[in-house]
């Protein structure tokens, strides 16, 4: 007959052994030792290429697995709070819409541990900008040109401007006359 007597769990990884010291009523005693081994847990952790921000319409996000283990990892599960998921090991993914996502990532080594790791994405949308350009004056010795814009995208508040030139990229006010 089968009788489970005693449960333990271990807290370090490696081999273990037990041993059953069994006697019966008269007085017989037999000793029993199995060897069971405990496998270390991965470490679930992934970073993006432009940390937890990303514009909207630019490139996808490249998820990088950066988990860290002693064994092989067999399986990588990643959950998109918008509802994808994805089963790659550096999953790249594109998200429609401005807000905070929460991405996890859920592995499995070969001997079927596993770990999770969840992180907030917050993806902002592009300033959807059109520019303006004043002529002043265009002749050779004497042009100038007044320069503006407006954002039709209120959700995309600007905070700075580059205006770019041939002489060079030069950081100026946000409407600058030349």
């Amino acid at each position: 007959a089968t009788v489970t007597a005693f449960q333990h769990s271990f807290k370090n990884a490696g081999k273990h052994n037990f041993t059953a010291i069994l006697s019966n009523t008269s007085g017989c005693i037999a000793n029993y030792t199995r060897e069971v081994e405990v496998f270390e847990t991965p470490q679930a952790d992934f970073e993006t290429a432009n940390g937890q921000t990303q514009c909207l319409g630019v490139a996808p996000i490249q998820f990088n697995n950066t988990s860290k283990t002693n064994r092989t990892l067999d399986n990588y599960w990643w959950t998109f709070s918008d509802g994808t998921t994805d089963f790659t090991e550096n999953p790249s993914k594109q998200f429609s819409a401005q807000g905070q996502y929460n991405v996890t990532l859920k592995v499995s080594n070969d001997k079927g541990c596993t770990s999770t790791a969840t992180k907030t994405i917050n993806t902002y949308e592009k300033p959807a900008v059109q520019v303006n350009v004043k002529t002043i004056s265009g002749c050779l010795n004497d042009n100038a040109f007044e320069l503006s814009y407006t954002n039709n995208n209120t959700s995309a508040a600007i905070s700075n401007i580059v205006w770019e030139t041939p002489a060079g990229t030069t950081a100026l006010p946000q409407n600058p006359t030349k």
